[in-house]
């Protein structure tokens, strides 16, 4: 969108080469991606010491729980574990078991704790990573972003046309997410992997319901948070998919 060569940075990543360190280097950058506090910027580090570096609007990305933890959870066992593709239902359903109550309030600590550092920033916009594939709201999502940047002092690509007067977002959105990915993700069930779509049961889709409906009640006053838990709570109610739990393998060996 911005043209620049480096035009987003995770804060993690460093280079003595670049002299990169959080997100500060030799090239110019339009953001700087982090998922505090689930890997913490170090404390003398962390958004609110560094706001007089930062732009006062940060873009919160968002993405459906019942999804986003089973994603997270395989991008770790591919980057630590050597996993190929996507984990097994079984190693699915025995980490979900485990961990389902931790990995809901990962998810909610990094939108409470943005949320919570009011005094130092403000949500500029939420990047809804299913609105992201959608061929009606991603153009939209897009526009959004790039007026942000320019909010920001950033030039973007994105140009209204003369006649319309209304930006041409659809060529960029589709240049950008490429028509393979799009028929993917609407074909795999919002899910980036085909194996299976993962899961949860009874119990845990009333736990998510309940978790999702307590973030709404508490952000009631945040119109644009609370449509977008209103839709991960109809998913969740009325297209989750339902699941068994994890059964241990029976590894005994009969004698004759």
């Amino acid at each position: 969108l911005t043209g620049l060569s480096a035009g987003g940075k995770s804060f993690y990543a460093s280079s003595k080469k670049t002299k990169l360190r959080q997100c500060f280097g030799q090239t110019e950058t339009a953001t700087c991606s982090n998922i505090h506090p689930i890997v913490p910027m170090s404390e003398a580090s962390n958004p609110e010491t560094k706001k007089d570096k930062f732009y006062p609007e940060y873009i919160m990305a968002i993405r459906n729980p019942t999804t986003a933890m089973p994603s997270f959870h395989n991008s770790k066992a591919i980057k630590y574990h050597g996993q190929k593709g996507q984990v097994s239902v079984d190693q699915w359903r025995q980490h979900r078991d485990t961990y389902l109550h931790e990995m809901m309030e990962e998810w909610k600590t990094v939108l409470e704790t943005w949320k919570g550092m009011e005094a130092s920033y403000s949500v500029g916009m939420y990047l809804v990573h299913e609105h992201l594939w959608d061929v009606d709201k991603g153009p939209n999502l897009l526009e959004e972003l790039s007026n942000l940047l320019k909010k920001a002092g950033f030039s973007t690509i994105l140009v209204k046309d003369k006649n319309t007067n209304d930006y041409d977002a659809s060529c960029a959105w589709y240049k950008t997410v490429t028509r393979k990915s799009i028929e993917q993700y609407q074909t795999q069930h919002h899910y980036e992997y085909a194996d299976y779509v993962p899961g949860y049961t009874k119990k845990q889709q009333s736990f998510l319901m309940k978790e999702v409906s307590h973030l709404m009640d508490k952000y009631k006053d945040d119109a644009k948070l609370v449509s977008i838990l209103s839709e991960y709570n109809t998913h969740i109610q009325f297209h989750l998919s339902i699941d068994q739990e994890f059964e241990q393998p029976n590894n005994s060996t009969k004698i004759a």
